[in-house]
Order: structure tokens, then sequence, then C-alpha cells
């Protein structure tokens, strides 16, 4: 499932990247790397921006970077 589909405190593990090469790519530079475990710790009643944990750093991604996100509970 994406990421900006699962629900607040969602805990799992990043499966694959898609979507645009520029946003993908950045994504990996910041350590969006598939194996990765992340948490989504919140968001806003408007549904963006989404607050995510990946490793030890926190990131705050819009709703069209989140659903680049594939990920997979765990």
């Amino acid at each position: 499932m994406r990421l900006d589909c699962v629900r607040v405190g969602f805990v799992g593990s990043l499966v694959s990247l898609s979507g645009d090469d520029w946003v993908t790519g950045r994504l990996r530079e910041l350590g969006f790397v598939p194996g990765q475990a992340i948490e989504l710790l919140s968001r806003l009643v408007t549904g963006e921006p989404l607050v995510v944990r990946i490793g030890s750093a926190r990131y705050a991604l819009r709703r069209a970077e989140a659903s680049c996100l594939e990920v997979e509970g765990s």
C-alpha cells in the first residue's frame, strides 16, 4: 500500500519507490531506500503534510511525495 493511504501510527518497512524520477531520487538521497523501517507519526486534518520517521530522522512530506512510497506493515 502507498504511504499516503495508511493511518497515523503505522509502523512498517519501505518496499519500493515509484513515480517522478526527480522526486524519488531526492527521497533516496534523504534515506528513503527499500528495507528501511518507516513510521507515520502524524498528519494534519487536511491530509498534509505527513510527518514520518525513517531511521532516526523525521521528515514532513507532501501527499504527492508520500504517494511515491510503497510500504508494508510489520
